[in-house]
């Protein structure tokens, strides 16, 4: 007797996909709704599409040249016919949250192959798509490289079945989203000369992915910047060059794990594995393709590359959890007595239920109410925003950014704040990533007489994270009210408008 229908898990899983994506693209719009997103990288990515329509390729104010200098992207060209009839980033938004949620099945594919009627074909892809970074990669903002998690699956598990067409079909897909999916492919050569029949695609692949690499970081990267590859300083203990680097790597070990071996790295990869609870390291061969991710990662002395919260694991994710179905697969043919069986497979399925519940009580604790609920502070941003002309020049805070990014100068403040027709401020957005300047700078606008003022932030403490202390910002809020070269035009509670006297026909 079948535990399962197949038809009836397919159902389920077709559900579980329509659900977290009108779900997450509810959060995503609300999120932008609420000013909870950011410049970086919501804002940025918006912005360099809408300027590569106008004419200006690839350009964004925010890195101050072509951003192929910063990450080969070029999949972001398939977002500008949508942008010419006007979608904007909200198509971003619910693209990458639709794809992303298309990952679960392939991993449902898999594993109906694999486990045939166990219920973990069911359970595999809900945790995909409550896998704490496949969550965070979805709402913490639009990246290319978090495009590349559903073809990788789709690559691999192709690959899995011997179906090589679809799988480089594939995999170019995801060799357009970032440059480091170049040793991924080289990765996936590997494999294949490891496991499959077709050596010389292997070969073909792991060259030509060594080779698209090094081409991408040393010639096209730097001739869209002008420089090196920005990202190298990440790994400048191991060496100034890449081959110092590499030598490190080879001849110093100790050194490079005194490195690797630190508190947060080891809790990321917990963080990574125990949701599949570890099965994946019974198929060790199918994380091959993972090393490239895990390594870059493991080895980069930037703590947002180990951390879970962030869209460095999306070439990480899609290995981790085929190699899971694999691993379990193998433990099922391994484990010939029925109890020990059963008591080991429901320690699996109640390590990957407890990280599902965990996963769940994390957004929404952490995340989900502040990024849907519309605060009296939301009513007064979005008040403001109609006022700001759409050509005009802006300076604004990083969560003001992604509403007025479609302009060709607009700056995160206080970047250019002098070359600026208009400054948008408030005291909602984190100071990441501008600690430490905005502070002197709002000392500075106070002294300054060419901005009039149109909205004002009253500030009465209710924000927990304002950058200014409340007794010292009221200091500065009596000195502009009493200065007669500031207009007062309206006032709220939460913004402040500043616009230059310099921009009176705007």
């Amino acid at each position: 007797m079948k535990l399962f229908s197949q038809d009836k898990i397919l159902r389920k899983v077709i559900w579980f996909i329509i659900i977290f994506t009108v779900f997450f693209c509810y959060v995503r719009l609300m999120q932008q709704y609420t000013f909870n997103n950011h410049a970086l990288d919501d804002g940025y990515n918006d912005n360099l599409i809408w300027n590569t329509l106008q004419g200006n390729f690839f350009y964004s104010e925010i890195k101050g040249y072509c951003t192929l200098g910063d990450h080969l992207d070029p999949i972001l060209l398939l977002f500008l016919p949508f942008y010419f009839f006007g979608l904007g980033p909200r198509f971003l938004f619910i693209t990458q949250t639709i794809l992303i949620a298309l990952g679960a099945l392939p991993i449902y594919w898999l594993a109906k192959e694999r486990l045939k009627d166990s219920p973990f074909t069911l359970l595999f892809p809900l945790a995909y798509l409550l896998y704490i970074p496949t969550v965070n990669i979805t709402f913490q903002g639009f990246y290319q490289i978090a495009l590349a998690i559903t073809p990788l699956l789709l690559a691999f598990y192709y690959l899995l079945n011997d179906k090589y067409r679809p799988f480089l079909l594939w995999l170019l897909v995801a060799l357009f989203c970032q440059e480091d999916v170049a040793l991924v492919a080289a990765f996936l050569g590997g494999y294949i000369l490891l496991k499959k029949k077709p050596k010389l695609l292997g070969s073909s692949l792991l060259l030509g992915g060594l080779a698209l690499f090094v081409i991408d970081l040393q010639i096209i990267i730097p001739y869209f910047k002008g420089t090196n590859y920005t990202y190298f300083e990440r790994y400048a203990y191991l060496g100034t060059s890449t081959a110092a680097a590499l030598k490190t790597l080879f001849t110093r070990p100790f050194f490079v794990f005194k490195h690797i071996l630190i508190t947060d790295k080891i809790l990321y990869l917990v963080g990574l594995f125990l949701p599949v609870a570890f099965l994946s390291f019974l198929a060790p061969s199918a994380l091959i393709p993972a090393i490239p991710a895990l390594a870059q990662n493991l080895l980069s002395t930037y703590s947002d590359m180990y951390q879970l919260g962030t869209r460095y694991p999306s070439a990480t994710i899609p290995f981790v959890f085929m190699s899971a179905i694999l691993g379990l697969e193998k433990l099922l043919q391994t484990i010939q007595e029925p109890s020990a069986k059963e008591r080991i497979l429901k320690l699996i399925r109640r390590t990957m239920i407890f990280c599902l519940v965990l996963s769940m009580l994390y957004f929404f604790l952490g995340f989900f109410f502040r990024y849907t609920t519309v605060t009296p502070a939301v009513r007064d941003g979005q008040a403001l925003l109609p006022l700001v002309p759409k050509d005009a020049a802006i300076s604004a805070l990083g969560n003001l950014y992604p509403h007025l990014a479609h302009r060709k100068n607009i700056w995160i403040f206080p970047k250019n704040y002098e070359q600026s027709d208009y400054l948008i401020l408030c005291k909602l957005d984190p100071t990441w990533p501008l600690e430490g300047d905005y502070t002197p700078v709002i000392k500075q606008l106070l002294k300054e007489k060419n901005y009039a003022k149109l909205l004002e932030f009253t500030f009465i403490g209710e924000v927990p994270r304002a950058p200014i202390a409340q007794k010292e910002y009221q200091i500065w809020f009596d000195k502009v009210m009493a200065d007669p070269n500031f207009k007062l035009v309206a006032e709220k509670k939460y913004y402040l408008l500043l616009k230059s006297r310099r921009a009176k026909n705007k």
